[in-house]
């Protein structure tokens, strides 16, 4: 799923592997390795991607399925609580 999103994300932005992974400081493989579902990037890549990219870094975060740092703590707190408002919400525009 991330590496579709990157994929998609890279060609709305007009930008090639060798030039995202220039841009990232990532080697031009591991970005291929990422596309075609083979790899799992860190929380660290996925920064560095975003930003080469310029776009939010925190929804690849949430797509690649690492928490953004703040929505962690918050959800530390009190996980229950935490979980049952977000399905709540989530309820409220259809989702399941």
């Amino acid at each position: 799923m991330f590496g579709e999103k990157l994929r998609k994300l890279r060609l709305e932005k007009k930008v090639s592997m060798r030039t995202l992974a220039q841009k990232a400081a990532i080697d031009f493989s591991y970005i291929s390795q990422i596309e075609h579902g083979k790899r799992q990037p860190s929380r660290d890549v996925i920064v560095r991607l975003a930003r080469a990219l310029k776009t939010d870094v925190d929804e690849l975060l949430v797509v690649a399925g690492h928490l953004p740092e703040d929505v962690g703590e918050i959800l530390g707190r009190d996980p229950r609580r935490s979980l049952d408002l977000i399905r709540e919400t989530l309820a409220r525009y259809g989702k399941p």
